[in-house]
């Protein structure tokens, strides 16, 4: 049976967009995205915090399959 680890990733939003705090663009995320894929990790779904009729934050969730050095963090 595959057992697999999961993170999120969140980001704010001001007015339903991607700010540009710490140079979160999205050229940015893409780049993020691309070395977590090639790290084995999988966007599997995502999901909006919605506040006053505007997007506020956005929230991925990544998973991969548990590799050994995983099992030695957990302990």
């Amino acid at each position: 049976m595959i057992t697999y680890k999961y993170k999120t990733l969140s980001y704010t939003l001001k007015r339903g967009l991607l700010t540009q705090r710490k140079g979160l663009d999205q050229q940015t995320l893409t780049n993020e995205l691309n070395q977590l894929g090639s790290e084995g990790w999988e966007l599997t779904g995502q999901f909006t915090e919605v506040a006053d009729g505007f997007s506020r934050r956005v929230v991925m969730i990544m998973k991969r399959p548990m590799v050994e050095d995983d099992y030695r963090e957990e302990e």
